[in-house]
């Protein structure tokens, strides 16, 4: 297990009582989390371990909100990782969330893009092998920026920057005109809400060779009967999602653990109450990729068993 505290606030007229609108903060809170579970995704991998982002605390006299990252791994990744594996104090650092010190992080290297358009992207590999990135952008004489390998890839990714932007949607309401990232209750990075207007504090899919997100990831419960177990970490599981056939990755640990330390065995006609992620990309060629991800099993019913309408209910 590691841990990795860190603190954000927002700030505006519309928080001058020190409250803040719960339609507002939830969401954000979560896309947090998010960002944090896409990231470990991207920079270790892996789904084996279960990432969850705490609120610690609140402080008084200003909107700040202290976060810990815990990052658990399962029994089976404990005993194999390797000492490249990401611990949650590098995914805040990648992030961005690291504060004062540390390398740019992915809100800064956003910041410093400032929606201008990526000409050049240049892989430099020093002698320990470390990998990092020139990238230089349209603009004046300061258009060029170092970044990391693990910034890189979370740049790239179109989930990342789906919670990132989730992250900021704050700063659309009225009163609301700034995101911090706070070390000592003191701001070491700011958001403005002039900044992220029009996509400027955001990557072009084109820029970075991914399909456009054309809608926030969708999350509900389904009924889905299997089709092939895939009895290998990381592989797509096949489904049956009335009449369609998907292809869906698993990222509920405790069901992990189930297959791949216990030995639970699947087949073929299982049923699986889930909670079930669906994001949309539009492709080069005008058509629509769906991507399913399971959250969370919920509940699983041998084949031979017969469904009944209580198990929909409930």
């Amino acid at each position: 297990m590691s841990k990795a505290e860190f603190a954000i606030a927002y700030d505006g007229p519309a928080l001058a009582n020190h409250t803040m609108d719960v339609q507002a903060l939830g969401p954000a809170l979560l896309a947090i989390g998010d960002m944090c579970r896409e990231a470990h995704r991207v920079i270790n991998g892996d789904d084996s371990a279960e990432i969850n982002v705490h609120v610690k605390a609140t402080s008084e006299g200003c909107f700040e909100i202290v976060l810990e990252l815990i990052q658990t791994y399962n029994a089976l990744a404990e005993f194999i990782k390797d000492d490249d594996v990401s611990t949650a104090k590098d995914i805040v650092k990648w992030l961005g969330f690291g504060g004062i010190g540390v390398a740019v992080g992915l809100l800064d290297y956003l910041k410093w893009k400032k929606g201008r358009k990526i000409v050049k992207q240049e892989a430099v590999q020093d002698g320990t092998g470390n990998v990092s990135y020139n990238i230089t952008v349209n603009g004046d004489s300061n258009n060029v920026i170092v970044i990391s390998e693990p910034v890189h890839k979370l740049a790239s990714d179109p989930q990342v920057r789906a919670a990132q932007r989730r992250t900021l949607s704050p700063l659309n309401d009225d009163g609301i005109e700034e995101f911090q990232v706070r070390l000592n209750k003191e701001s070491v990075l700011s958001v403005g809400k002039e900044e992220v207007k029009g996509g400027n504090y955001d990557i072009n899919p084109e820029e970075v060779g991914q399909d456009e997100v054309i809608s926030e990831p969708q999350i509900f419960e389904a009924w889905l009967v299997l089709r092939a177990p895939v009895f290998e970490q990381g592989m797509k599981w096949q489904f049956s999602y009335g009449e369609q056939r998907i292809f869906a990755k698993l990222r509920d640990v405790g069901f992990v653990n189930r297959v791949f330390i216990a030995g639970d065995r699947f087949g073929a006609g299982d049923r699986f109450k889930v909670r079930l992620s669906l994001s949309q990309f539009l492709l080069p060629n005008g058509k629509i990729r769906n991507v399913f991800e399971i959250i969370k099993v919920l509940e699983t019913i041998q084949g031979s068993k017969q469904l009944t309408l209580e198990d929909f209910i409930h």
